[in-house]
């Protein structure tokens, strides 16, 4: 009898230092060591840019300073996404989002897809950085490829050759430049776009020629254009920590 006693006390006494959950004006509170957390504390929504600098003039202008718990960190997720923590507190870990920053930039361009040459063109000039790396080379090799009869293709597996009719008798052999390399928009418009090593293609298409360009550097233009942005909004935010 004394032996159960005994252990009911025990039971009893751990319980009691065990975190207790308890509903208070329609909100969840976990009581603990005579202290009260809110299980969810009320966090406002993250606020959206689609430009870095718009994320300095917010962090600079000390915004939602009541939000911000310990130390705020600026994580660049990645070439397209950014986002402004404060950082995780005990015992709960609780984190809030402030804001985040995604690009606004034009449609990507349809690598590995073959299509026609006005359409490469097209995508070519409003794609990319005009006159960035071999960007002219390309425009100048495509120009003269036309939808046409006696168009005759020369590929070796590394460089490609095509002829291009002119008038009724004249053709002239244009050398496709292999690997090349280009500026599409992939990033922050604040920091240098990223060039990249590509493989530019011509294959015949039921309605005539078709051009595509190939990715040919593993995506380490997504680790050169995260460092950019860091580096970036270190130099503007040097008080700040930024991870990438």
């Amino acid at each position: 009898m004394i032996r159960e006693a005994i252990q009911k006390i025990q039971d009893l006494t751990v319980s009691a230092m065990e975190p207790q959950k308890v509903e208070i004006g329609g909100k969840t509170y976990i009581i603990h060591d005579g202290d009260a957390f809110n299980d969810r504390p009320d966090m406002p929504e993250p606020l959206s840019f689609s430009t870095l600098s718009g994320l300095v003039e917010y962090v600079e202008g000390e915004f939602d300073k009541d939000f911000i718990l310990g130390r705020p960190i600026i994580h660049v997720k990645g070439p397209k996404l950014v986002e402004f923590f404060s950082e995780a507190q005990p015992p709960y870990a609780q984190r809030c989002l402030l804001a985040k920053v995604v690009p606004q930039l034009p449609d990507a361009f349809p690598f590995g897809s073959f299509m026609s040459g006005e359409e490469f063109m097209i995508k070519l000039q409003a794609l990319f950085v005009q006159n960035g790396g071999g960007w002219r080379d390309v425009i100048e090799a495509c120009a003269g490829i036309k939808k046409q009869d006696g168009i005759e293709y020369k590929d070796s597996g590394v460089t490609q050759t095509v002829a291009v009719q002119s008038g009724i008798s004249l053709a002239s052999m244009k050398k496709l430049p292999n690997p090349v390399s280009l500026v599409p928009y992939r990033t922050f418009a604040e920091v240098e776009q990223p060039t990249s090593a590509f493989v530019l293609r011509a294959t015949d298409g039921r309605l005539g020629p078709e051009l595509a360009l190939f990715e040919a550097d593993g995506g380490a233009w997504r680790l050169e254009a995260t460092r950019s942005v860091k580096e970036w909004l270190k130099e503007r935010l040097p008080d700040y920590t930024v991870i990438a």
